[in-house]
C-alpha cells in the first residue's frame, strides 16, 4: 500500500493487504484542519455476494476529537464501536489512577490512548490483512492551532503538517494533492479539491470501493480560531447545516472537475 512519509509516498511492509474500503483525506490548512471522506461501504453476505452501502466515515469521539479510519469493510462499525469504548475505558482508568484526583485528561493522553488501542486491535488479529486498522485524528485544541495525527497500525503516531490519506483512494488522490496542495490553502479549497478527487475516482470507475453516489462527501472542519459563544468550535459541513458553505465547496469542486476534463481532452486529441 502507498502511504506518505513527510509527503513522500513509499511502499509499507503491509502492502500485501487487500484494499481498504475507503478514502479519507486529512490536511493541515492555512485556517485549520479538514477531514473529508467518501461514503461507500463494501459489504459481503454469507454467500460472499458483494454489495454497497453509504455511511458516515468520520466520527467525533470526544469534544474536539474527530477521526477517520481505514480497515476491513465488513468490520467498519465493529472497529468504530471498539475504539469508542476503549477510549472511554482508557479515560476512566486515567481518572481512577489519578492519585491527586485532578482528573486531568489532555489531548496528548487521548492520542497515546488511541495509539495503544490501534496497536492492540492489530496485535489481537495478528495484523491480519482483512482487519488492518489505522487512524487519522484531528484535534481542536483550546490553546493552540488544530492538529492532524496519523496513527499507524503499529501504534506509532506522526504529526501531519501537510496532508495524508487513508484507504485505496489515496493512490489516486496523490496525483492531485501533490500538484494542487500548497501551504496557504484554506479548508474550503481543500474540501473542494477532495470532493473533486472522490468524484473523479467514482465517475471514472478507478476503484469500486470509493464513491458517494447521490450523497455528499463527509466533510469536517476543525478551524484554528473560529469561536461561537466564546468557545472554539469544529463542525461537519453538510447541505442541511451549512448550505451556503457546502454549495460553495461543491461549486468549486465541479469547476476543478470541468477544468481537468478539458485538460484531459486536449491531451488526448
Amino acid at each position: 500500500m502507498l502511504v506518505s512519509t513527510s509527503n513522500e509516498y513509499t511502499l509499507m511492509p503491509h502492502s500485501t493487504h487487500p484494499y481498504k474500503m475507503t478514502l479519507v483525506i486529512g490536511s493541515r490548512c492555512k485556517d485549520g484542519v479538514v477531514l473529508i471522506a467518501d461514503r461507500k461501504i463494501t459489504t459481503t453476505n454469507e454467500f460472499n455476494s458483494i454489495g454497497f452501502d453509504y455511511k458516515n466515515k468520520l466520527f467525533g469521539i470526544l469534544d474536539g476529537v474527530i477521526f477517520g479510519s481505514s480497515g476491513s469493510t465488513d468490520s467498519f462499525e465493529l472497529f468504530r464501536e471498539y475504539v469508542l469504548e476503549q477510549v472511554r475505558k482508557s479515560i476512566r482508568e486515567m481518572i481512577a489512577n489519578d492519585e491527586r484526583n485532578q482528573h486531568e485528561i489532555t489531548y496528548d493522553n487521548i492520542i497515546l490512548a488511541l495509539c495503544d488501542i490501534v496497536l492492540d486491535m492489530n496485535k489481537k488479529r495478528d495484523f491480519m490483512k482483512d482487519y488492518y486498522f489505522e487512524l487519522l485524528v484531528a484535534i481542536r485544541h483550546p490553546d493552540k492551532p488544530s492538529t492532524l495525527t496519523w496513527i499507524m497500525g503499529a501504534g506509532v503516531k506522526r504529526l501531519i503538517e501537510r496532508y495524508h490519506t487513508l484507504g485505496i483512494g489515496g493512490i489516486f488522490a496523490k496525483e492531485f494533492l501533490d500538484k494542487l496542495w500548497y501551504p496557504e490553502i484554506t479548508m474550503k479549497k481543500l474540501a473542494s479539491l477532495a470532493y473533486f478527487i472522490i468524484k473523479h475516482i467514482e465517475d471514472n470507475k478507478l476503484h469500486s470501493a470509493v464513491g458517494i453516489e447521490k450523497y455528499p462527501p463527509h466533510i469536517w472542519f476543525i478551524p484554528d480560531n473560529e469561536i461561537i459563544d466564546g468557545k472554539k468550535v469544529d463542525y461537519e459541513v453538510r447541505p442541511d447545516n451549512k448550505p451556503d458553505l457546502f454549495e460553495e465547496i461543491k461549486k468549486d469542486a465541479f469547476k476543478i472537475f470541468r477544468k481537468h476534463e478539458r485538460q484531459t481532452h486536449k491531451l488526448s486529441s
